[in-house]
């Protein structure tokens, strides 16, 4: 898997075929903007499928999925046409930006002030 070089990231997490990484997004923005710079230089297009852009204990949340996931497509059995790009792919993006106080700076090492 290839990240963007425009971010700086950490990688806390490996599990089989799952990462958890830290970088450096601050806003939905730029979670937007990772998402698309890491589809382009891995070949995958994410599709957006919830967010909470207001939260109490974070800034924001984004979810996506792989194109070639079953969210909102018909079941391979309902494809009559062969159009649609349901191959049941189970990749996901969970993106979270933490809100920036003392008390989450105290307990998160990964924020930073800067």
């Amino acid at each position: 898997m290839i990240f963007p070089a425009s971010f700086e990231y950490e990688i806390t997490k490996t599990h089989g075929t799952c990462v958890e990484l830290r970088c450096n997004a601050k806003s939905i923005d730029e979670i937007n903007t990772w998402v698309s710079e890491f589809g382009k230089l891995n070949n995958t297009h994410w599709n957006f499928r919830s967010s909470v852009p207001n939260g109490t204990r974070i800034v924001c949340s984004k979810k996506f999925v792989c194109h070639h996931s079953a969210f909102q497509k018909p079941s391979r059995d309902d494809n009559k046409k062969g159009l649609s790009k349901n191959a049941d792919c189970p990749a996901t993006i969970k993106t979270t930006v933490k809100l920036d106080t003392i008390s989450t700076r105290k307990k998160d090492p990964f924020i930073k002030v800067e």
